[in-house]
């Protein structure tokens, strides 16, 4: 027996177009999970694995999701009228769209593993910028900016804050002991960007892949190290 009709279904959708998630990326699952909730379906979205389950027993519904929606004190939450679970599912969309749109941290600290790698072979990587590398780098830097400046829509305060960390990593490579504590660096920089909302986590990868052909005559990692 289905828990949720066409319409309240067709609701949870809405929210989800509404947050800018694609619904395509969401299955749905129908199961009798037993005792005590019986029939429960299960919305999951599968490239975070978030997923809400939704069942109605006796005369209240039964939510349980994860994450756990913002300004919801359990990941569980009973209630017998579907407008408060139908809340409940909205903020969930949310905390979703929240999690698939942050960086991945992690994922990073390996790629600049790899750029460690990959620039401490040869040995000229391990050492530091050569005058004519540092004009090299200076034009790369150049680019990048501008690539950043030019596609993103930043405020007069944005433009601004790129200008500042791209100065600061023009001085960083006159002072840094080798070319791959530099890469670490850069790095850093552009994940520090995102996580201070300074642009948009999706624009992240065509960054890198930019950065990676802009900075590849001084470092020569090859375009997809960055990617």
């Amino acid at each position: 027996m289905p828990v949720l009709t066409r319409l309240q279904q067709n609701e949870l959708f809405t929210h989800i177009r509404d947050a800018g998630l694609e619904p395509t990326d969401f299955r749905w699952v129908a199961e009798d999970t037993g005792y005590p909730r019986g029939n429960t379906e299960t919305l999951t979205h599968q490239p975070t694995s978030s997923h809400i389950s939704v069942s109605h027993t006796g005369d209240k519904y039964w939510a349980v999701a994860w994450p756990q929606p913002q300004g919801i004190s359990e990941s569980s939450y009973f209630n017998p009228e579907w407008r408060a679970i139908a809340r409940f599912a909205q903020l969930w969309v949310a905390a979703v769209k929240q999690n698939h749109a942050a960086p991945d941290l992690w994922a990073e600290v390996a790629k600049t593993n790899a750029l460690q790698d990959a620039a401490g072979h040869p040995d000229p990587n391990g050492k530091p910028f050569s005058e004519s590398e540092l004009k090299q780098l200076d034009s790369g830097l150049d680019d990048i900016e501008l690539y950043i400046t030019s596609t993103q829509p930043l405020d007069p305060t944005g433009t601004q804050e790129v200008k500042r960390r791209f100065a600061y990593l023009r001085a960083a490579a006159k002072r840094a002991a080798t070319k791959v504590d530099w890469l670490n660096i850069f790095v850093g920089q552009l994940v520090q960007m995102v996580q201070s909302g300074l642009f948009d986590p999706k624009f992240y990868q065509p960054l890198m892949q930019h950065a990676a052909s802009a900075l590849n005559a001084v470092f020569q990692f090859g375009v997809k190290l960055l990617g």
